[in-house]
């Protein structure tokens, strides 16, 4: 019964930050990667995007925000099968919103 309720909330946890990572990189996926003029002359606004915004979100911010989670992580000293199975599924869901976005 003890390990059941130390497996549970670690569950809790890790699902807990997983939610917190998606919703602070959420607002920068849209203008930081689909609306980003990496390519000068070439910005264009897709149909599912909102209309950017002049916060000069980047590719950039993104990369350090999930850098910023990286070192965290590190620094509590998680493991890092944890980390990676984390990372896989904060960029699945980064993937999976642009996606939507783009359609």
């Amino acid at each position: 019964a003890v390990v059941s309720t130390q497996s549970t909330g670690c569950v809790n946890i890790y699902h807990t930050i997983v939610k917190c990572i998606q919703t602070d990189i959420q607002p920068i996926l849209v203008p930081g990667m689909l609306e980003h003029d990496s390519i000068p002359g070439m910005n264009t606004t897709f149909s599912g995007a909102r209309k950017q915004n002049d916060k000069g979100y980047d590719t950039v911010m993104l990369v350090n925000r999930l850098q910023f989670y990286l070192q965290l992580m590190a620094s509590q000293h998680v493991s890092p099968v944890i980390v990676r199975q984390l990372f896989r599924q904060v960029l699945y869901y980064l993937n999976a919103t642009l996606l939507n976005n783009l359609i």
